[in-house]
């Protein structure tokens, strides 16, 4: 840190009105990574992941192009940069917080497993154009976690609190979710053949959580109860394989409103639930609760998240670093998005290759529920869902008949309904 940024910093927290001025921290790392680990000649795998780096670290206050529309490099800007106090930060940094040498071993490690994750990138991409774009996704996936850390600390440091954070094993939080769900689905009257239906579909949704990570479609009729189904899958699904939260995605508000209300009733732990969307009115007063509820809408933070289709294809491709940060809480993930097929046409290929990046890069399993699930597979880009549906609804159930559903896409833009 600059004597001038610690200066800056400490008038903030001490004046009422501190002057207000930018002090630049970051173009130091950047010159620093592209210095020492970028080669001007010869281009290897060092070079890649030193520019990755480099942009998350350049990039966590504000975005910019590694290379421009008319080709002006983001980076080279940064290295002519001499007014930024480059020795003293190199030197302060060494001096309080790390060695140059374990700094260097942290990289070597940071090499290792991004090549590693390149690889499986070359496997997932079928084409030039595909990987440079999981690339991109990968860099967002980086950017996302050091705006995660830097804005979290500083939030507990101007609030003199450490926040909660989920435990490493939520098998436990998951296996109770699980018990108090199948124990309110028991109680649940099932003497109709469309109560029947649905119990035959819940439990084979159940036996299905055993089953690996991946990308799933629950392709069932309305009123077949997708939303109890997908939860108590979810659930298991969570406890089996330690997945850190679930993910409920809705493309309207009267969806998510029905539906938050449900998962509320069967968790019954409100504790365990964030609903994210533009519907909830919070008081002025900032209370304890509320602090803690605005912190985890912005990192996405609680166990259970209850969102909009649009905030997540704002976490995956809007060009705000609020929206970047909740990347990060995607990974390790069950990700459940209801009505699918409202996706709008002009997405469906960023859909695909995003849908396709969390599964097999990030951890997450994605289901996609819908009556009328879209052609994903039949894109340029496919979607790597699995060709086997979870249940197909046979004739014996009467008004629930119909087996596999047509293929068919909906078209349709955004509006403030959907947010």
């Amino acid at each position: 840190m600059k004597a001038e940024f610690r200066t800056y910093l400490e008038q903030a927290v001490h004046q009422d009105t501190p002057q207000k001025k930018t002090v630049n921290h970051t173009f130091a790392a950047v010159q620093y990574l592209l210095r020492k680990y970028h080669h001007e000649s010869v281009i290897d795998e060092t070079d890649i992941i030193s520019e990755i780096l480099a942009f998350a670290a350049g990039a966590h206050h504000g975005l910019f192009d590694c290379i421009d529309t008319v080709r002006k490099s983001g980076f080279q800007h940064r290295l002519d940069e001499t007014n930024n106090g480059y020795d003293e930060a190199i030197e302060n940094f060494f001096r309080l917080c790390i060695s140059e040498s374990e700094l260097s071993d942290m990289i070597s490690a940071a090499s290792e497993e991004l090549n590693s994750v390149l690889e499986r990138l070359e496997t997932l991409a079928e084409d030039w154009d595909e990987y440079c774009f999981y690339l991109g996704l990968l860099i967002r996936l980086l950017l996302s976690a050091v705006i995660e850390g830097d804005r979290r600390d500083t939030a507990e440091f101007m609030n003199d609190c450490r926040y909660p954070e989920q435990p490493e094993d939520m098998t436990d939080i998951w296996n109770t979710c699980l018990r108090r769900i199948e124990k309110k689905l028991d109680e649940l009257p099932g003497k109709t053949q469309i109560a029947q239906a649905r119990k035959e579909i819940s439990q084979r949704c159940r036996d299905f959580a055993d089953r690996q990570g991946g990308v799933y479609r629950l392709n069932v009729p309305t009123g077949a109860g997708k939303t109890l189904s997908s939860l108590r899958y979810a659930a298991a699904h969570a406890a089996k394989y330690g997945k850190r939260r679930i993910i409920f995605l809705s493309p309207l508000l009267s969806i998510l409103d029905q539906n938050a209300q449900v998962i509320r009733d069967f968790v019954q732990d409100d504790s365990l639930i964030l609903e994210h969307h533009s519907n909830l009115v919070r008081p002025q007063e900032r209370t304890e609760q509320l602090v803690r509820e605005e912190l985890m809408a912005e990192n996405w933070s609680a166990p259970i998240v209850i969102t909009t289709l649009v905030q997540f294809l704002n976490t995956l491709f809007a060009g705000k670093t609020t929206c970047i940060r909740r990347m990060q809480a995607l990974c390790g993930s069950v990700i459940v998005i209801d009505e699918v097929q409202t996706v709008p046409n002009k997405m469906l290929t960023l859909f695909n290759l995003a849908v396709n990046f969390l599964s097999e890069i990030c951890g997450a399993t994605v289901v996609l529920c819908s009556a009328t699930q879209p052609c994903l597979r039949r894109l340029t880009i496919r979607c790597s869902a699995s060709r086997r549906r979870w249940f197909r609804v046979t004739k014996k159930y009467g008004r629930f008949s119909g087996g596999r559903s047509s293929c068919r896409r909906v078209p349709g833009g955004w509006n403030a309904s959907r947010r």
